[in-house]
């Protein structure tokens, strides 16, 4: 995840970074940087998937989860669960 955060610092998109973690690690499918744009401009949820990488990458914390990358640990413990409810109408 480090090398991956350099990454989106070098390419100023996050989507770059997250995609590169996610093929590396699996999980990244064949259309990451479609879907991660597609997220990220996202009139009503793309602020908290913007904050989902933003935090993965910044604090090395990403894991796959059924097959899609997704933030994990104690540090983004909020972003992860905010964007899924987000994305499935909650909020």
């Amino acid at each position: 995840m480090s090398l991956a955060e350099c990454i989106a610092d070098e390419t100023m998109d996050d989507c770059e970074g997250w995609c590169w973690a996610a093929d590396e690690l699996g999980c990244g499918g064949d259309d990451c940087m479609t879907e991660c744009a597609a997220r990220l401009a996202d009139a009503t949820c793309g602020m908290a998937w913007g904050e989902v990488m933003y935090c993965g990458l910044l604090h090395d914390e990403a894991v796959c989860v059924d097959g899609f990358l997704a933030a994990s640990g104690s540090i983004c413990d909020t972003e992860q669960p905010a964007y899924t409810m987000c994305a499935e109408g909650g909020m």
